[in-house]
């Protein structure tokens, strides 16, 4: 058998692994980061109000996330201020995303993301989120399109964002920039630990499957 062959061979079954994993893990890796991003940013939204400040619009807000009440989740994501109306919008889009309509959910995160008068930070987590539901059939240039201010050094969703990049690239089959992507995640020292470790998990396989030539470039 011929080395052409071989190699030919050995990439098939590096690509299926490769897509094994992907099938097993997806839940976990985009689990993970979306979670990590969320938590930061509900822990970020607490620090910014109190319970007793715009008291009504508090109420209402936890009224219709008790209750699960997507007409009512609607109308404060609609007409709801600032942090409020916003974080109604998450809400809306996470049942959205809990019944598996990826598009509606990222159609939410699109209206939270082009909100005028809302904090940078969390226009720009919807927009991260919104990138989250289309990794799989999105039009890869638009996401890239979507994720470049999101990557920037003064990005507070760097990280996250550039986790999502490296996985985009994956789906196009460019290992070598999915790798090199990861890199930067695992050669900071302000990244957190669970990050780190997914970045490291994901540039190892990635490495193995473009047979080591995207470790070396």
């Amino acid at each position: 058998m011929s080395d052409d062959v071989m190699r030919q061979i050995e990439d098939d079954m590096r690509q299926a692994r490769l897509q094994s994993f992907w099938v097993e893990n997806r839940a976990w890796i985009i689990g993970g980061i979306v979670l990590a991003i969320v938590m930061t940013a509900a822990l970020s939204y607490w620090r910014q109000h109190t319970l007793n400040r715009d008291a009504q619009a508090t109420y209402e807000l936890f009224s219709a996330m008790d209750s699960a009440d997507e007409a009512a989740l609607k109308k404060l994501s609609d007409s709801g201020k600032g942090a409020h109306g916003a974080l109604a919008g998450f809400v809306t889009a996470a049942i959205h995303a809990q019944k598996g309509e990826s598009e509606q959910a990222a159609a939410v995160y699109d209206g939270i993301a082009s909100k005028r008068g809302l904090d940078a930070m969390y226009r720009d987590l919807a927009a991260l989120l919104a990138v989250s539901h289309r990794l799989d059939t999105g039009d890869a240039q638009k996401l890239h399109a979507a994720l470049k201010p999101l990557v920037s050094p003064k990005s507070v969703w760097r990280y996250s964002a550039l986790e999502l990049e490296a996985l985009l690239y994956a789906r196009e089959g460019k290992m070598k920039e999915a790798v090199d992507t990861l890199g930067v995640i695992t050669g900071a020292t302000d990244v957190p630990d669970e990050v780190r470790a997914r970045a490291t998990t994901l540039r190892g396989l990635y490495m193995q499957s473009a047979g080591g030539e995207a470790g070396r470039g």
